[in-house]
């Protein structure tokens, strides 16, 4: 296989650097495969539909949430509820495979956690992963800006564990979103015609 470059590399820096170590990352072989395609992310999820990336989060402060602050955060996951598209999959088979935003009960945080979850990524289409990735990304912006500033966060997809900054919110060591994944969507399987025999 010849590949046809489709962008100039140019020089290479250090963001260029970060770029290629986080694709290993997540393009790296994870379950055991004889076609070379499971090598990349989408080949992994393509190949083996038990495959699967999830993003985890949580929150530690040394108050516990208020009622006010559980239905602010309750708000803002409802404005990001993906329920129409999940039973639209579910029904058709149409779009992609969401699944909804999960908080852990109350009863089983510990540790000074005040909120804790983990949300399985949509993986059935070229750049589901990004797109579910940025969603929930963008709820847990919210969350954490409207309702628990004060907490100390961590956010990881899978053991990538994402960075925070003020003005863009969670984001990869690549960029200030997630330059990364979608990189990684962009070069692997589903993306044939820019290969030729």
């Amino acid at each position: 296989m010849v590949f046809k470059p489709f962008f100039a590399l140019g020089k290479c820096t250090g963001l260029l650097d970060s770029l290629c170590d986080l694709v290993d990352h997540f393009s790296a072989p994870t379950i055991h495969d004889h076609d070379p395609e499971s090598t990349t992310l989408a080949g992994q999820l393509e190949k083996s539909p038990t495959m699967s990336f999830s993003i985890y989060y949580d929150a530690k402060r040394d108050t516990p949430l208020t009622n006010e602050e559980a239905q602010r955060v309750d708000a803002v996951v409802r404005a990001f509820d993906k329920h129409d598209e999940i039973e639209r999959h579910e029904q058709s088979g149409k779009g992609l495979n969401w699944e909804s935003f999960t908080l852990y009960a109350a009863s089983d945080l510990h540790d000074g956690k005040v909120l804790a979850g983990a949300t399985k990524l949509p993986d059935n289409k070229a750049f589901a992963l990004h797109k579910g990735a940025s969603h929930w990304v963008a709820c847990l912006n919210r969350i954490r800006r409207e309702v628990l500033a004060d907490a100390t966060w961590r956010v990881q997809i899978d053991d990538k564990e994402l960075l925070w900054s003020d003005k863009s919110g969670w984001h990869d060591e690549a960029s200030d979103g997630l330059a990364a994944l979608w990189l990684g969507c962009l070069l692997s399987a589903p993306f044939r015609p820019f290969m030729k025999s």
